[in-house]
């Protein structure tokens, strides 16, 4: 599974009421996954699974776009969980443009 298949699997779970869908990803937007809205990003255990399992696709797009945590200050999980949020929320919102709801 792919970095943007997961991240769509994800976001079907979250999605399921239709009315709540572009106000859930202005939400993200705004608070991002720190605020607990994803219920499969909440828990270390979760991130750096995510991130592990995506870790040379999320490195990819954290060159990408310029992003560079601070092991320093955030030690190696707090970085990968950094980075499972960064790459969750970076994509979450193109992932959501090419998916189709009944």
């Amino acid at each position: 599974m792919t970095l943007r298949d997961n991240i769509k699997t994800i976001l079907e779970g979250e999605l399921h009421d239709p009315d709540y869908r572009e106000t859930w990803l202005d939400d993200l937007e705004y608070h991002g996954c720190v605020s607990g809205m994803v219920s499969d990003l909440i828990y270390y255990h979760d991130t750096i699974a995510f991130f592990e399992t995506h870790e040379e696709e999320i490195l990819y797009l954290a060159k990408e776009y310029d992003f560079h945590p601070s092991i320093v200050a955030l030690g190696e999980t707090g970085v990968k969980n950094s980075l499972a949020w960064f790459a969750f929320e970076t994509l979450a919102r193109e992932v959501f443009e090419s998916m189709e709801f009944p």
